[in-house]
């Protein structure tokens, strides 16, 4: 990858407080892009911010269940960055890992605003406001959960294979427009999310190895690694495609 590839480009980036969305941002600047931090929580993301190279990096404190603000938030961040966003990491995740009789429809839709509802609504805001001739290359983080059975993880898997679906259908649809949309589907990741695996074993990665990850945990640079590649000057290749990084479990 070359600097210059990054140099002085704008990227938005959608949980950005903490594990990937991080580790996106400070490769990224590492790059000389500009990143655009959203999260909600404030204190996190003063220091994801402090962890950067110098850019003309902000942040923008924002939950991304708050549909209805979304437009707001792009109309904000085009208004700082002069009507240029050059691309955009979607990380943000809620498990809420629930056995079936004890799931509502309050549960899966809190779970599929975070996973889906938020990256569509976020999508449709960006288009509507690009300009014409710019491109924007776009992101999303999916999960193995979204082709696994894995029990009680219902809303988890249902949000991330609906994600999936609007990645294919919206790279059609904005191709035209410029806009080029990838996913990642990682198995599970060295990130806070995955604590309370930890607090279950002794040592969840060496559980993972004998079991289901025979790789064990994925280190988030691995997959900030490829984020950083599809956002690059190919990103038009891969748009409507999800990348698996499975860690030595078997996709079928």
């Amino acid at each position: 990858m070359e600097k210059t590839s990054y140099q002085g480009k704008n990227f938005v980036i959608i949980g950005a407080s903490s594990g990937i969305g991080k580790c996106c941002a400070e490769e990224l600047s590492k790059l000389g892009a500009n990143v655009i931090l959203v999260a909600r929580n404030q204190e996190k993301l003063d220091c994801a911010l402090d962890s950067l190279d110098p850019g003309n990096h902000k942040s923008y404190q924002f939950d991304i269940t708050n549909i209805a603000g979304i437009n707001d938030l792009i109309v904000r961040i085009n208004l700082d960055y002069s009507n240029m966003i050059d691309g955009l990491v979607y990380c943000p995740c809620s498990t809420k890992k629930t056995r079936f009789r004890d799931l509502t429809n309050d549960i899966i839709d809190s779970v599929m605003k975070v996973n889906f509802y938020g990256f569509v609504e976020l999508i449709r805001c960006i288009s509507k406001q690009k300009n014409k001739d710019s491109t924007c290359s776009v992101v999303a983080m999916s999960s193995l959960a979204s082709i696994d059975n894995t029990k009680l993880f219902l809303p988890y898997s249902s949000s991330k294979a609906a994600l999936e679906s609007s990645i294919r259908v919206l790279a059609n649809e904005l191709r035209a427009k410029k806009i080029y949309i990838s996913g990642i589907r990682p198995g599970y990741v060295d990130t806070p999310l995955i604590s309370p695996n930890k607090e279950v074993y002794e040592d969840f990665n060496e559980f993972l190895k004998s079991s289901y990850q025979s790789n064990g945990l994925i280190p988030p640079i691995v997959v900030a690694d490829a984020v950083i590649n599809l956002l690059g000057e190919n990103s038009s290749y891969y748009s409507g495609s999800i990348v698996n990084i499975p860690s030595g479990v078997n996709v079928l």
